[in-house]
């Protein structure tokens, strides 16, 4: 897996309700960057953000009859399943990049095993040279 493996940008939608999971038409969508270094908690606080700023818009423009709906397309549906403990158990032998992901996705439950001890890791660093451009000015000597 090389750089083009990375996720960019994440996005938050507002949708109408029912019964189902995520089968009723969207209304607004906002994006966020996703960045090399952020994890799962950083996004969870800026998408929380941008989902209350966004539920705003939506609720003044629904008043305002300015959203129309747009169906979702369900062959786009993906569900996750339920996290388990052992996904947060590292596997050194992955690619870098795919370990990366695993912390950043996961933080701050990831824990593998080094030199015959649990060790909890919260952060991780790509250094392969796809990866430099995005890396802070205080990492370059890496």
């Amino acid at each position: 897996m090389g750089a083009s493996s990375l996720i960019r940008r994440t996005e938050i939608t507002t949708m109408l309700m029912d019964e189902g999971m995520d089968t009723r038409p969207m209304l607004l969508r906002a994006t966020t960057p996703v960045g090399l270094l952020g994890n799962a908690h950083e996004l969870a606080s800026r998408l929380a953000n941008l989902g209350a700023d966004l539920l705003i818009e939506t609720l003044v423009k629904l008043a305002c009859l300015e959203i129309e709906p747009t169906p979702q397309d369900p062959t786009q549906a993906t569900y996750a399943p339920l996290i388990q403990k052992s996904d947060y158990a590292l596997d050194w032998s992955r690619v870098a990049i795919a370990v990366h992901n695993q912390v950043r996705g996961f933080y701050p439950n990831c824990f593998g095993e080094f030199r015959g001890k649990t060790l909890k890791v919260l952060r991780t660093v790509p250094l392969g040279e796809a990866y430099w451009a995005e890396l802070p000015e205080e990492l370059e000597p890496l």
